[in-house]
């Protein structure tokens, strides 16, 4: 593995080493183009551009990298309408943060996904289907936040995902409608700064292994339902929104809660529930 700080241009020699097989030039201050890989090296599995100055679009020749299962080419100055839609095959694994995409990338529509990152582009619209379909077996992290999507609703309201999902981050975007929950539950769940209108009746069942769920700043409104005691959230945040009824005690009085279905003790760090019109008294004594 090759990792130290850079400046300037990226050497085209770099690509040549024979026995490369993982490259992160990531947080260093390289600029100007990436070029072209005229000589492939055969056992590059990962490749981390990231944090850089880099300009000018993806080369084309990224294609032969036949091994690459990890590309991390996010927050640069990268140009082109969706420079990589065209020629990507080979990574399951991407970072595509700050690339100045405008559409979702085409090409990996029938691929196997385990890590995506399109965070901070301009892609609107529809989120395609088989990023619950396709990927429904292999993703685990997902950041679409900071676009501006406006529809990602599956038929039922349940992403079909089989395998607990380390992050989903719909945030910042224009998503309407109901929640959509991962079936398989995830660890951080981030839905805030949007125009949701709804959640699932029964969405606490889908936090069994939830430690952060923000809703904040949607539309929501209704009742927070007691079943939420049974979750193993520590940082709750559903600020700025229209719920109203009262406040689940187990949210305030408890320093910690038990959840029976995986017999661990949980202790709720951040409650943030400002701007709604709940009902009812606080309790004298708030443990800390």
């Amino acid at each position: 593995m090759l990792c130290t700080f850079f400046a300037g241009e990226i050497l085209p020699f770099i690509y040549t080493l024979p026995v490369l097989h993982d490259l992160d030039l990531s947080w260093n201050q390289l600029y100007g183009p990436i070029r072209e890989f005229n000589k492939v090296p055969p056992w590059l599995v990962s490749l981390d551009l990231s944090r850089n100055e880099l300009s000018g679009p993806i080369p084309k020749t990224i294609v032969q990298l036949t091994r690459l299962a990890h590309l991390d080419v996010s927050s640069n100055n990268l140009t082109g309408n969706n420079p990589l839609s065209a020629c990507l095959s080979g990574p399951t694994e991407l970072g595509l943060a700050s690339c100045n995409m405008a559409q979702f990338p085409r090409s990996l529509t029938h691929k196997q996904i385990s890590y995506l990152d399109l965070s901070r582009n301009k892609i609107n619209g529809a989120v395609p289907k088989h990023v619950w379909e396709t990927w429904s077996s292999s993703l685990r992290y997902l950041n679409l936040s900071h676009n501006m999507f406006t529809n990602i609703q599956p038929t039922s309201g349940v992403f079909p995902f089989n395998n607990l999902l380390d992050t989903l981050d719909l945030s910042f975007n224009r998503l309407q409608g109901r929640i959509p929950m991962p079936k398989s539950s995830a660890t951080y769940l981030d839905y805030s700064n949007n125009r949701f209108s709804s959640v699932l009746p029964n969405f606490t069942s889908y936090l069994r292994y939830t430690s952060y769920l923000s809703m904040s700043k949607n539309l929501l409104n209704g009742h927070i339902s007691y079943s939420i005691c049974n979750s193993t959230l520590e940082v709750l945040d559903l600020s700025h929104n229209n719920f109203s009824g009262p406040i689940p005690s187990c949210l305030i009085e408890k320093g910690y809660r038990y959840c029976h279905k995986c017999g661990v003790e949980f202790r709720l760090l951040v409650l943030n529930l400002r701007e709604n019109h709940f009902e009812g008294t606080f309790p004298s004594k708030i443990p800390t």
